[in-house]
């Protein structure tokens, strides 16, 4: 991809937002998967071969054939697009390969956003931007309030914050502790377009102050390296969310632990705007 990309920055494509290569990939067979998985099957637990009809073919006339699986080609997005429909707050967001992570908007995005998304309110598609961010901070402020309320729960034992944040020495994001005696550990389906996860929400006493840590994730780089993380969600496939401490401040950004990729991405300003995306599933 490498190649590619430093090929494609030769070409002006200003106003381009989505398009894809011609050339297609494909990484395995369908012949390769009906050996590992029927080998696997009677190994490991001595079930029996699962018939070709499985994988939607017929059985191969000879040996030679091999039919390809998996087939994918890739797909490029402006970073503009992408910022519009995140701002937008739409469901089922583009979600940029973790090797694009650096790249920022410019000036001129910026004026294309704001432009588009005036359009998009003068429509009723979306509310009338904000541009100043104290609004913003104060809207968010509100719908996380209004959760707590939807999502109040009665009979909820007392929680030992105090006793986690002085064996711990750091303070945690006030926020944090309204949900957890409002609301208490809580899952969320399907953030980040992860569908089938689950995604939840853990109790003090369950987070984690040392593996996320500044030092402690290997081969990070750049920003990366520079997060001061304390896990406080984490989903069933092993990605987890963290307070980024190096803030020094006890409202703390919220950065997401991507484990396949071993990245640390911005995810939100503050945990009220990380449960506003984990609710929205964005």
């Amino acid at each position: 991809m490498g190649t590619f990309w430093s090929q494609m920055k030769r070409f002006n494509s200003g106003g381009i937002d989505v398009f894809k290569m011609l050339e297609w990939q494909s990484g395995r067979t369908v012949e390769d998967d009906y050996e590992q998985t029927n080998q696997y099957r009677e190994q490991a637990s001595g079930l029996p071969p699962l018939p070709w009809s499985h994988w939607g073919i017929k059985p191969p006339p000879h040996p030679q054939r091999w039919t390809r699986t998996g087939t994918e080609r890739e797909l490029y997005f402006s970073v503009r697009l992408e910022q519009l429909l995140q701002r937008a707050e739409v469901k089922r967001q583009l979600m940029r390969s973790c090797d694009f992570k650096e790249v920022k908007t410019t000036p001129e995005d910026e004026a294309w956003i704001e432009e588009k998304l005036k359009l998009l309110a003068a429509h009723g598609f979306v509310d009338t931007p904000k541009p100043v961010a104290g609004k913003a901070a104060n809207a968010a402020q509100k719908w996380f309030k209004q959760f707590l309320k939807r999502n109040a729960k009665k009979g909820l034992k007392p929680v030992a914050f105090a006793a986690v944040e002085e064996k711990r020495k750091h303070t945690l994001p006030q926020d944090y502790r309204d949900f957890i005696t409002t609301v208490g550990p809580k899952s969320f389906a399907d953030v980040c377009n992860m569908e089938g996860s689950t995604t939840t929400v853990l109790p003090p006493q369950k987070l984690d102050f040392k593996n996320y840590r500044r030092g402690q994730v290997s081969h990070l780089e750049g920003d990366d390296a520079e997060v001061d993380g304390v896990m406080f969600a984490a989903t069933d496939g092993g990605d987890v969310f963290v307070f980024d401490l190096s803030a020094k401040s006890g409202d703390y950004p919220v950065h997401w632990y991507r484990h396949e990729e071993n990245t640390l991405e911005p995810f939100a300003p503050n945990f009220a705007g990380c449960i506003k995306r984990f609710a929205q599933k964005n």
